[in-house]
């Protein structure tokens, strides 16, 4: 009879899970656990439903009493340990994290939850390491190494080089890095590696957003190329680049030169190549004045420029996300 009771519990705990009733089912784990005291995945499974309730403070009771088992399987143990780590994870407590990263026999997601960690605590170039150590984690590396880059800027420009460079050398493709040191070179008259930094922004299509082709063009126009980004910017529309910021760019400037059919005409290209960005079908409503559209568009709206997600309203953390100030206005 123990053994069908048992058999009945787990039936109505996952039941109450397909039903999205998590309370439900972590009571009938409860009852499990009562009914069979060596059942480990009934405690497992309801430390982790307690996890997902936000109730982290037991979630860590119950993955650690089962770690204090005896003849607990190798197996089970590194998977009990790694839920104990997403619990301190969730919980914030980050030095917890890493100190039980060891009892997960370092398997792939507890070494992403160690160097997340230590990101967390603000240990930069440790955990730059740490994500190049994994492979597969160079966007990663590379934000680690940015962030040491900035917290140079302006007091030890030496290093602020030596960081924004290894973040490069992690991800080729960190806008950030490229414009922190066009910035500097520019500073020290140094304007064609200036130059050579920026226009690596509009050949490797990294423009995130309008604010960033301003950047642009005031690097270039401090170095007195302003024709070369202008050249740069037709000949990457030339080649179909799927960037919408650099046809919003063009449609600017020639739209600033009272050409408005060419406005028009960069802008449709876009839409027929690429599909309808609200950047772009914005910008084209302003030009051709249509009322419907821009009724739509009469609300402020916003973009994350790390992961894309859109917002009607500000926010200094992305919802989608989580990163600071990476909200700009579309």
């Amino acid at each position: 009879m123990k053994g069908v009771n048992r058999d009945m519990l787990k039936c109505r705990s996952w039941l109450s899970l397909i039903n999205g009733d998590i309370e439900g089912a972590q009571e009938t784990l409860k009852e499990l656990a009562l009914e069979d005291a060596n059942s480990v995945d009934s405690y497992f499974a309801a430390g982790v439903l307690m996890r997902v309730r936000g109730d982290h403070a037991r979630a860590v009771h119950v993955h650690n009493s089962i770690l204090e088992w005896e003849n607990l399987d190798r197996g089970l143990a590194r998977l009990v340990a790694l839920e104990l780590m997403e619990d301190y994870y969730a919980a914030g407590d980050f030095k917890c994290v890493e100190d039980n990263y060891h009892r997960a026999e370092h398997t792939e997601r507890a070494a992403w939850l160690r160097a997340s960690a230590v990101e967390n605590q603000a240990r930069y170039e440790e955990a730059a390491k740490l994500w190049e150590k994994m492979g597969g984690h160079g966007a990663d590396a590379a934000r680690c190494w940015l962030k040491l880059a900035l917290g140079n800027r302006g007091e030890n420009e030496a290093d602020m080089v030596k960081f924004a460079r290894k973040a490069l050398k992690a991800d080729e493709n960190c806008t950030e890095a490229r414009f922190e040191l066009a910035r500097h070179y520019l500073g020290r008259k140094k304007k064609q590696k200036a130059v050579d930094e920026a226009s690596e922004i509009v050949r490797r299509d990294l423009v995130k957003s309008y604010e960033d082709m301003g950047k642009l063009e005031a690097f270039y126009y401090e170095a007195g190329e302003v024709d070369a980004l202008h050249k740069l910017v037709f000949s990457r529309i030339a080649a179909k680049s799927s960037n919408q910021w650099i046809y919003v760019y063009a449609a600017g400037h020639f739209l600033k030169k009272e050409n408005r059919d060419k406005s028009i005409e960069i802008l449709d290209y876009y839409m027929k190549n690429h599909g309808y960005d609200t950047a772009v079908v914005r910008t084209y409503a302003e030009i051709i004045e249509e009322p419907v559209l821009l009724d739509v568009f009469s609300h402020d709206l916003y973009r994350c420029r790390e992961c894309g997600e859109r917002f009607n309203e500000d926010h200094e953390l992305c919802p989608g996300c989580g990163g600071r100030d990476t909200l700009r206005k579309l």
